[in-house]
């Protein structure tokens, strides 16, 4: 008889034994959870803080750099003072352009990043981008193209994170393309109504290995001479990925070693406010 019960009981208790050891397990899975969202908020508020304090500085900088470059204290009458002058500002500028894109991501990953919401001349829009790159000289004599920017062609959508998705892409296309290459810049609508944004350099190209990851954060091109020397913060493509994300497009990029890189910001039809009959 007593056999008999603890045959009929062994269920019962290992069923009540296994239903202990799933609740203490869930228990640990979830202060586990808690220990990781809490240490992403923590570095994501030290990201912010941080950001804010390297731009009070750097904007105290640019300020006086302008000053001084305006010649509202005098004339820079040595050319060499006026070059070292410039340095300062181009590269202060550089500095305050990798503060934003880590403000930015920061907002974006904690849901903070509001889209301010315009219809716009998204022809107009980077074609601005497009005109700011043209100026630098970081990579010697390029040729610089652009087509359909004068469709009419108008979105709605954030029209500061659509310029910055496009300087981004055109500093990564002048960055990877050695002199006397070409970068193409082009705004179409394509057979599914969507506005699409290219930019087509004939630059190093990206390795097959390098594809997979490179919209992550802080990835680098390969090893390679000519990338060892133009070495960014690693978050221009995944800014833009995330930006356009918000929007309800997309980012594609094609890529070829030695010939060149192509990439494409999709806005969703839905976002187009005009379509021309023909862009």
């Amino acid at each position: 008889t007593g056999l008999i019960i603890l045959a009929l009981s062994l269920p019962a208790g290992l069923a009540v034994w296994t239903a202990l050891q799933l609740r203490r397990q869930n228990h640990v899975l979830n202060i586990e959870r808690n220990r990781a969202r809490e240490a992403e908020q923590t570095k994501g508020r030290f990201l912010a803080h941080m950001s804010h304090e390297f731009r009070t500085p750097l904007n105290s900088i640019q300020g006086l750099t302008q000053v001084l470059l305006r010649g509202d204290l005098g004339p820079l009458e040595n050319p060499k003072h006026r070059e070292y002058v410039q340095d300062i500002y181009d590269s202060g500028d550089h500095l305050l352009s990798l503060v934003n894109d880590v403000l930015d991501l920061s907002k974006i990953d904690f849901g903070k990043y509001d889209l301010t919401e315009s219809e716009f001349n998204i022809g107009k829009c980077v074609n601005a981008a497009l005109q700011v790159v043209k100026g630098w000289e970081a990579s010697g004599p390029l040729v610089f193209e652009a087509h359909n920017l004068e469709t009419g062609l108008f979105v709605r959508a954030d029209r500061r994170a659509i310029y910055q998705s496009t300087l981004n892409l055109l500093s990564n296309a002048v960055k990877f393309t050695r002199p006397g290459g070409r970068i193409d810049l082009s705004v179409t609508l394509d057979e599914a109504g969507e506005c699409v944004i290219t930019v087509e350099d004939t630059g190093i190209g990206i390795a097959e290995r390098d594809l997979a990851r490179i919209f992550e954060p802080f990835a680098q091109r390969g090893n390679h001479d000519y990338v060892a020397s133009h070495r960014g913060s690693g978050l221009g493509l995944t800014l833009v990925k995330s930006l356009i994300e918000l929007h309800g497009g997309r980012v594609s990029l094609d890529s070829t070693p030695g010939t060149g890189t192509t990439v494409r910001i999709h806005l969703p039809k839905s976002r187009v406010v005009n379509p021309p009959a023909t862009v």
